[in-house]
């Protein structure tokens, strides 16, 4: 984890969500805990597509059969 990175409970992410968001976007992942183990991360959509390879787009012809 970088210096920007911070560990949130599952119960204070709920409870400040768009702040986790808002550090999300602005400083990278936030890591989410339950029961002190680490359960999920909250990344912004900009890295979040940086992970996943884009779609291929079906012609429109093909889409329609």
């Amino acid at each position: 984890m970088n210096k920007h990175t911070r560990v949130w409970s599952l119960q204070e992410a709920k409870a400040k969500f768009s702040e986790v968001v808002r550090r999300a976007n602005a400083t990278g992942p936030q890591h989410v805990t339950v029961r002190g183990h680490e359960e999920a991360v909250v990344i912004s959509a900009r890295d979040y597509q940086k992970l996943v390879p884009p779609k291929a787009k079906k012609p429109l012809v093909e889409f329609l059969e």
